[in-house]
């Protein structure tokens, strides 16, 4: 086997939350025409086999895993090879949120074995999926509960919300914030199940206040632009104003683990997570919803999440999140320069965001790569050199530390 740079070949999900027309990022990253109100939501880099990567080798096209079996331990590395039974163990993706994806969280890999087995349907692979987000260029997100103190304020400011909940179950919480948001936020869910009707109504009523008011939040203009798009009862109209609001500048990333409720509202991000594809909703989505789920799932931490912070004018930013399945760097390289590049943990692949650059495996050959490229190296090589034609940046995810 030859072990060199081999480009990818990858595959879009055209979900109804993509980005559309002159906002779909995908297409204009890869060079693709973009049809005419089609979404462009995600694109997959790895082996998942809901969406597998393809490469070009030995004359025929290959799913990348079919591949990465030939010679695990040359592609994947030994220590990769050994601690993820030969597979590749995470999950690169581009994602374009046009519109606001579902309250959501993901299972820890007990949950998750558990799940596959009651529900291969809805849960199609029995692994965890912590994810690290990473603004291009500006994402808006729901993430992790608020502050008990918050919490608080949001009841009061929202009467509708806490009339719904119930006024004992409100007060059990108001009075011991720290202890009782489980059995607040589980309540609010299950009644969303029981007493739609009444969902309905209180939904209604605070589209008709905040639709008059002069002095509307980020959160209440959210609300009344779902409330347009969601006409059933969808308790995911009151959860977003039970978590935190937050902003990522371009380059800034967040880290999601196990169990933490979340749901990207608008921007582009390059994502990297375990080789999952394991989702339990509860709303704001078309797609199957399993509130029981979700309420027992989550961890239920309150406060704002750590933003991972970029240092301006850095080459390289690292982004080592706590888990062995993977991590990230960006680089940032102008024009005419070079980076040699070790791989100290295994497998990498490269997603080129913007420029071009010739990638060098010693002093006698290089390949050209331009934007929308992906490119695996396989652990054997060892190291390589990036020279940038133009001023370049480019993701280059690999797992993490054992």
């Amino acid at each position: 086997m030859d072990l060199k740079p081999y480009k990818l070949l990858n595959r879009i999900q055209h979900y109804a939350w993509g980005a559309k027309n002159q906002d779909a990022y995908i297409p204009a990253l890869l060079g693709k025409k973009t049809e005419p109100d089609k979404p462009y939501a995600e694109l997959w880099i790895g082996t998942h086999p809901n969406a597998s990567s393809t490469l070009f080798a030995d004359g025929e096209n290959h799913l990348l895993q079919d591949w990465i079996s030939r010679n695990p331990d040359a592609i994947l590395g030994q220590d990769v090879s050994r601690r993820f039974g030969g597979q590749l163990p995470f999950l690169l993706k581009v994602l374009s949120a046009g519109e606001v994806l579902s309250i959501q969280a993901h299972p820890d890999k007990m949950q998750a074995e558990q799940l596959h087995k009651r529900d291969p349907e809805h849960y199609p692979d029995d692994n965890h999926k912590p994810e690290i987000a990473i603004a291009l260029d500006a994402l808006t997100a729901l993430v992790g509960f608020k502050s008990s103190e918050d919490l608080v304020d949001t009841l009061n400011q929202y009467p509708e919300i806490l009339d719904f909940i119930g006024a004992d179950q409100a007060q059990n919480f108001i009075s011991k914030p720290d202890e009782n948001l489980k059995q607040l936020f589980s309540t609010m869910m299950s009644r969303s199940l029981s007493f739609p009707d009444q969902l309905q109504d209180a939904i209604n009523r605070l589209a008709n206040r905040l639709s008059v008011s002069s002095n509307q939040t980020e959160a209440d203009s959210l609300f009344l632009q779902l409330r347009n798009i969601y006409k059933e009862p969808d308790i995911g109209l009151f959860t977003l104003f039970i978590l935190n609001l937050i902003h990522l500048n371009p380059g800034e990333g967040i880290f999601l683990k196990a169990g933490i409720p979340h749901a990207y509202v608008k921007g582009n991000i390059v994502e990297c997570m375990a080789n999952s594809d394991n989702v339990v909703r509860a709303g704001l989505t078309p797609k199957f919803k399993d509130i029981e789920t979700l309420t027992r799932i989550l961890t239920y931490e309150q406060g704002v999440p750590e933003i991972y912070k970029i240092l301006d004018k850095s080459v390289e930013t690292h982004y080592q999140p706590p888990v062995s399945e993977f991590q990230l760097q960006r680089l940032d390289i102008e024009k005419d320069r070079s980076v040699e590049i070790r791989m100290e943990t295994g497998i990498q692949i490269l997603l080129m965001i913007e420029g071009a650059v010739q990638i060098q495996r010693n002093s006698d050959e290089s390949i050209n790569y331009k934007k929308g490229d992906s490119i695996l190296l396989p652990a054997g090589l060892k190291q390589y050199t990036i020279k940038s034609e133009e001023s370049a940046r480019i993701f280059i995810a690999e797992p993490g530390i054992s």
